[in-house]
């Protein structure tokens, strides 16, 4: 039975940069191209609604019943070229999902396929990625005034059609939180 997915995510892109891509059947890009400018591609068998709300900040709201709520805060923000270190545990999700930390300054969201995950997030400091239950996962950042990111990741099923989207029906996009998502 579908769920919804909620991720709210503060203070993370770098420089008011963001991109959103699915990899998978059906294609969604997101491109916050600079601070309060936003381009919204998508080939949608729904409704999407695409806002800016401040500069380098955009709101994405997918209106397809029983898929997802996916609200995401982009805004713009700076990172030191520190190197940091990640727990990387692996997640249940319809699939795996896996977090690695590489450098600072970007973060990268690939699903690769159906309910499989792989989050890279380059964040400075320390980033923790915890399992609360099966098919939930929390990371957050802990260095004070850069974010608190909280994903949640709960099992989701689809239709099996295959029908372009901003929430494809074969994969399950998480969220979009930093300088770029390919």
């Amino acid at each position: 039975m579908p769920q919804e997915c909620r991720t709210t995510v503060p203070r993370i892109s770098v420089l008011g940069t963001a991109v959103l891509k699915t990899i998978v059947s059906g294609t969604a890009v997101l491109r916050i191209i600079v601070p309060g400018t936003a381009l919204l591609r998508t080939i949608v068998p729904g409704t999407a609604v695409l806002r800016t709300i401040v500069p380098g900040t955009a709101v994405l709201r997918t209106i397809v019943p029983g898929i997802a709520d996916l609200r995401t805060i982009v805004p713009r923000i700076s990172f030191p070229r520190t190197i940091c270190r990640t727990t990387v545990p692996r997640i249940s999700v319809l699939g795996t999902a896996v977090l690695k930390t590489i450098v600072s300054g970007t973060a990268v969201l690939r699903i690769i396929v159906p309910g499989t995950a792989l989050l890279r997030t380059i964040v400075p400091g320390t980033a923790v990625l915890r399992t609360i239950v099966p098919g939930t996962a929390v990371l957050r950042t802990i260095v004070p005034g850069i974010a608190d990111l909280r994903t949640i990741v709960p099992r989701i099923s689809f239709p099996r059609t295959i029908v372009p989207g901003i929430l494809p029906i074969n994969c399950f996009y998480l969220c979009l939180f930093s300088v770029e998502f390919s």
